[in-house]
């Protein structure tokens, strides 16, 4: 695994060294994607960590263009959606640290299912049906939805204790 996850990293250009906080999905307004965004400043003044989204969507420039301005092009891998039988999308789940998904309304998220299978600690908006997905303080956190402040404090309390990321990866 651990070839595997070099192989990865050149590919789609992630940093070595530096914990993942992946979104996977759809790139469009109702995704919520600002608020992860937004929050990604203020979790890198607590901890080096490079952010992952995968997907495409309406709203890709838009968050480009964010990104962009916020200075976070060295931060952040936009990858385009890989199709879920292609053997790479397991391995980019498994070699993270944390998943997020900041979706205010989510109704059946496979995607978060996806990371719970992998044993991925999950931060997910409390909104939807997300709050029956994570269990707080259980397998991940609920974040205010709309809350980039409470998203980057939860996101960094797994990033800093890895025996609590560890904890709920096993949960999950």
């Amino acid at each position: 695994f651990y070839g595997d996850t070099i192989l990865i990293r050149r590919r789609f250009k992630i940093p070595d060294h530096f914990p993942i906080v992946l979104y996977v999905g759809r790139l469009d307004i109702d995704k919520n994607l600002d608020v992860l965004v937004q929050s990604m400043p203020l979790i890198l003044k607590k901890i080096n960590c490079h952010f992952v989204v995968l997907g495409e969507g309406k709203e890709k420039t838009r968050l480009e263009d964010l990104i962009h301005h916020l200075g976070l092009q060295k931060n952040v891998t936009l990858i385009n959606f890989i199709p879920h039988d292609d053997k790479v999308l397991p391995k980019i789940y498994q070699m993270s640290a944390v998943f997020v998904n900041p979706c205010p309304a989510e109704t059946q998220s496979i995607v978060v299912l996806e990371s719970l299978a992998t044993g991925l600690p999950v931060v997910l908006a409390n909104a939807g049906a997300l709050p029956e997905l994570a269990e707080e303080g259980i397998n991940g956190f609920l974040f205010k939805s709309d809350d980039e402040k409470d998203l980057a404090k939860k996101i960094v309390k797994i990033l800093q204790n890895k025996i609590l990321a560890k904890r709920f990866g096993q949960k999950s």
